[in-house]
């Protein structure tokens, strides 16, 4: 009888021990993704403020090329360039929302991926339990 509760005792220190090993590496898991989540962020925010960038010296360069001609020819291109900076403004916003869209899609898909992840995690952890409490109590 005190051999049977010393192995039960052994067996139960051994699954406190493999569920703090699980828990941890879940734990690791969760925090590289999310990493891997952020840093393909910030790769995507540096990617839109490079492009931002570009798209300001266009405009600038653009003011600077009118700018430079005589008074009169400035005067009648004013309303082209209204024109030109809102479509570039509606550019800049299409594109910034579709970026925004498509990096917050990927973002919910990573969350999702996640989640089903733990899931699967928590099911094997659950099916090794009843594994090695099967194993035990069979002998």
């Amino acid at each position: 009888m005190v051999h049977a509760f010393e192995s039960w005792a052994n067996w139960a220190h051994e699954l406190k021990l493999s569920q703090l090993r699980v828990k941890q590496a879940v734990k690791k898991l969760d925090r590289f993704c999310m990493y891997c989540a952020l840093e393909k962020w910030s790769r995507f925010v540096d990617a839109m403020q490079s492009d931002r960038a570009v798209l300001h010296k266009v405009i600038l360069r653009m003011q600077r090329v009118h700018v430079s001609q005589c008074f009169d020819t400035w005067w009648l291109n004013v309303d082209y360039l209204k024109q030109v900076r809102r479509k570039l403004q509606r550019c800049l916003v299409r594109i910034m929302h579709r970026c925004l869209v498509y990096a917050f899609e990927k973002w919910l898909s990573f969350v999702d991926e996640q989640r089903d992840l733990r899931y699967s995690v928590r099911i094997a952890d659950a099916q090794w339990k009843k594994c090695v409490a099967s194993k035990y109590f069979s002998k």
